[in-house]
């Protein structure tokens, strides 16, 4: 049987516009496809509400629901998430909310875990929140990232471990040279996390009470700029892409890049939206594998072909 040598990416012409996240004046942060060729997006609505919305291919909106953030929080409610099982998604709220939505009925449960984190964690403290989330699709664990809103760069190397019902597991330390989490993705056994304080994007073990560092990514080089990692994604084959920021007096740059399924190889690198901040894969059909990339403030998703090689 012939083996897939690599994954030719290529841009669509056309952009998709979400006007159903445009009309209630949201922003995109996080996205993920789901059967049926929907995708669940995340993000916020002004400073006191989140939204779940999900939508089609060609960005109709199938359902959508905000919610209020809980009364006292001190952090905005920016909400992410992450594909789970047929029937669910996982997703997340800086403001400390860990739940599941329903894809059949539309609906959320979710638990305030600030109380938790207070305990498992000795050192935590108040300008620290919960940042990403990634679920591994073998186990169904669910993996919290953390950060640190403090000005002195205070290091927040800290997973939380849930399982598929939302029970606390464990928790996983990074690895020295991290300081934080900015995005996750579960990656053939391992975890791929974009560090916004290091700059960095590293690869690292996920097993044990301390995850080791398997390696760093490689940088994308373009206009002399020090770019940013902070969204990664994976293929069907395994091929991993990230979005990295940059910016300047005048407005905000990003590119896209697309790494070989092992890493360690930076394979090509694309301007897109300055305002992108949502990356995922979407299965067309059988044959057929998009990769989508969100524009927070505008909803418009852009539409990259995903053509495996083979030899």
């Amino acid at each position: 049987m012939a083996a897939t040598s690599k994954v030719e990416i290529i841009k669509d012409k056309s952009v998709t516009e979400i006007p159903g996240i445009v009309a209630i004046e949201g922003n995109v942060l996080s996205a993920t496809a789901v059967s049926g060729g929907q995708v669940v997006t995340t993000g916020y609505v002004a400073d006191q509400q989140s939204h779940v919305t999900v939508v089609n291919s060609e960005g109709s909106v199938l359902r959508q629901k905000t919610y209020k953030k809980p009364k006292g929080s001190i952090f905005r409610p920016y909400r992410r998430c992450d594909f789970l099982s047929t029937n669910s998604v996982v997703t997340m709220c800086e403001s400390g909310q860990l739940g599941t939505y329903n894809l059949q009925e539309g609906t959320l449960i979710e638990e305030d875990i600030n109380g938790l984190v207070d305990d498992v964690i000795e050192d935590w403290s108040p300008d620290r929140y919960i940042s990403c989330v990634a679920a591994d699709p073998v186990s169904s664990n669910i993996f919290i990232g953390t950060k640190s809103t403090s000005s002195a760069g205070l290091v927040s190397r800290d997973m939380l471990v849930f399982d598929q019902q939302l029970n606390y597991q464990r928790r996983l330390i990074l690895p020295e040279a991290m300081r934080g989490s900015r995005d996750v993705v579960f990656h053939c056994g391992r975890l791929v996390i974009c560090d916004h304080c290091t700059r960095n994007a590293y690869m690292v073990t996920m097993e044990g009470p301390e995850a080791e560092l398997v390696f760093q990514f490689e940088k994308p080089e373009l206009n002399g700029a020090d770019w940013i990692p902070y969204k990664v994604c994976t293929d069907s084959h395994d091929c991993i892409y990230m979005l990295w920021e940059s910016w300047g007096t005048d407005d905000w740059k990003a590119v896209l890049t697309q790494h070989r399924p092992d890493g360690r190889r930076l394979l090509k690198t694309i301007q897109v939206d300055g305002y992108s901040d949502a990356i995922t894969t979407l299965k067309v059909d059988q044959d057929q594998e998009k990769l989508l990339v969100i524009a927070k403030n505008t909803a418009r998703m852009y539409k990259f072909s995903l053509i495996p090689t083979q030899i």
